[in-house]
């Protein structure tokens, strides 16, 4: 059992580290290279936050305060995000689909991994506003994800 739990674990790790690099070390390059020292909705924030000098709204709740007390207390909902998002001035989301996503939010992108073992399939780019959603399409366009990913534009860069 060992040696095959062994082998599995091997195999698993290499796997998982590719799909890390692809999905979620993008994100932090991606962040680093246009939006630094801007807020940021996010809701995995751990290799964008290492990567990158952003301010961060984690929208799943581990990095900020608010959003925790949000679902604690029972009111976590689009609009609670969106008043969140307001208040701390944030410019676009990358997330995970969610149910939570504020209407109003306008998504641009998507980020696909399909052979993905250890994260989400699929990493959705929001701008909060017209102005931020086409700003987002055009550093979308000029950012050169690897090979494995696809990055599907669903905003017309202006």
């Amino acid at each position: 059992p060992l040696v095959e739990r062994s082998y599995e674990a091997f195999n698993i790790n290499i796997k998982a580290s590719s799909d890390i690099y692809r999905e979620q070390y993008q994100m932090g390059l991606f962040l680093k290279k246009f939006y630094n020292g801007e807020t940021v909705a996010l809701n995995d924030i751990g290799a964008t936050s290492y990567l990158s000098e952003i301010k961060i709204l984690d929208i799943w709740g581990l990095g900020s305060l608010e959003i925790a007390k949000a679902n604690i207390g029972k009111y976590y909902t689009s609009d609670e995000i969106y008043r969140l998002a307001e208040e701390k001035q944030v410019n676009i989301a990358i997330c995970y689909e969610l149910p939570e996503i504020p209407s109003g939010w306008i998504k641009v992108g998507q980020l696909e991994v399909p052979d993905a073992t250890v994260s989400g399939k699929a990493v959705s780019f929001y701008g909060i506003n017209s102005s931020e959603a086409d700003r987002l399409a055009r550093n979308l366009k000029h950012f050169k994800f690897p090979r494995g990913t696809a990055m599907f534009i669903t905003r017309k860069v202006q």
